[in-house]
């Protein structure tokens, strides 16, 4: 599943709980990041709903190696994300529509402005990579350097971990 390494975490397949195809899914509510399936080495999805009801409440953002896919299913979330604009690093806004994804490669946290836990997305995500936690006044340093390394695109038997390339 993950291994937390100090303030990243890796991600390794299979990353997933296993469940049986037809099966009907459900996810806890009150919790912030659930994942509920995927395809080991390839794709997982897990359901998000931030514990905080304001940008001020935010302690830090998370980095990928990958992108994210974010899809509002139900209440309101605000994502964060960092960025550099033409007058230097910023943080900009994002609020989530329903039925209207989102593709996330920036440096990001979320807030649901309603209160904790109101706002529900579901959250598509590649089966290997790493995340990296950045104190939220720290970031604009880490955007003048590179993204984390993406994986490669190997993929792994789910059964042994071997790869089949």
């Amino acid at each position: 599943m993950g291994d937390d390494v100090g303030n990243r975490i890796v991600v390794r397949p299979p990353s997933f709980p296993e469940v049986n195809a037809g099966e009907v899914l459900s996810a806890d509510p009150g919790r912030e990041w659930q994942v509920l399936c995927g395809d080991c080495g390839h794709w997982r999805l897990g359901i998000y709903s931030p514990p905080f009801s304001s940008r001020q409440e935010l302690t830090r953002l998370e980095r990928h190696s990958c992108p994210e896919l974010f899809l509002l299913l139900s209440g309101e979330i605000v994502l964060v994300v960092a960025e550099m604009s033409s007058g230097g690093p910023e943080l900009r806004e994002i609020p989530l529509a329903l039925g209207k994804p989102v593709l996330i490669t920036q440096p990001h946290a979320g807030y649901c402005p309603c209160g904790r836990h109101t706002g529900t997305a579901v959250v598509v995500e590649r089966d290997e990579f790493e995340t990296h936690y950045l104190p939220l006044s720290g970031w604009p340093s880490v955007l003048a350097g590179s993204r984390p390394a993406a994986n490669g695109s190997a993929a792994k038997n789910c059964e042994t971990g071997d790869k089949t390339d």
